[in-house]
């Protein structure tokens, strides 16, 4: 699985991307101290830990229950569990979470005090959250948004959601032409405006705002931007 996941990366595309150069300048500590107090990913792979370390960022990653961090350190939360591709600097990766499988899914979503679980639902309750590249369909996920958001009354935590333009509802490519899938592009208009606005209530229900965005480049655009203040 480790070999498979870097070496069918796309080699076309820089692993240190503008994407994980934004997420890291956002952990780098100001004067006043850290703005960020940890990262949990849901993702396999050590592509940031390398811009971390091309930045100099003390940090640790976390993918046991009985893994630990200094307080000088960032902890990276590998809640879905950890395939480094140098497995050499780190121990006990044997004994990483690693949800690959329903089966595996599901024995994590079942144990309500599984450390992942606890990881997130700490995590919501204790700090305000930034959500980059997820989906927010996730059952699991969107349990533990609902438990920490009882008894809040605004929105306290943040995710990028891409917004469905016209364009993309409407029409498709087919053998290099364009098609038209829908024809009353009115309609679709309406259709459009109101999912959003479902969506952006459906998440404020489970203490989320939504910052839309409409091309995958805005967001590292949006991060810097952010880690400038």
């Amino acid at each position: 699985m480790t070999n498979n996941l870097y070496d069918l990366r796309d080699k076309e595309y820089d692993i240190d991307s503008r994407l994980i150069k934004s997420i890291s300048a956002l952990c780098q500590p100001r004067r006043t101290g850290a703005k960020v107090n940890s990262v949990v990913t849901y993702n396999f792979d050590d592509l940031l830990e390398r811009q971390l370390n091309s930045s100099g960022i003390m940090y640790n990653c976390i993918y046991t229950d009985s893994d630990s961090y200094d307080p000088d350190e960032l902890p990276i939360y590998h809640v879905h569990g950890f395939l480094p591709q140098d497995r050499s600097c780190y121990e006990g990766l044997d004994k990483s979470t690693l949800v690959f499988s329903e089966e595996g899914y599901h024995q994590i979503y079942s144990d309500s005090y599984h450390w992942s679980n606890l990881v997130q639902l700490n995590s919501f309750r204790e700090n305000n959250c930034l959500m980059v590249g997820l989906s927010m369909t996730d059952p699991n996920l969107r349990r533990l948004l609902d438990i920490s958001s009882k008894n809040i009354e605004r929105s306290k935590h943040f995710a990028f959601m891409k917004r469905l333009s016209t364009e993309d509802f409407c029409f498709t490519k087919e053998l290099g032409k364009k098609v038209k899938l829908i024809d009353d592009i009115e309609s679709a208009d309406k259709f459009l405006d109101r999912h959003h606005l479902l969506n952006e209530e459906l998440m404020r229900e489970l203490g989320v705002t939504v910052i839309w965005y409409e091309k995958y480049d805005d967001i590292p655009e949006i991060l810097e931007r952010i880690a400038q203040y």
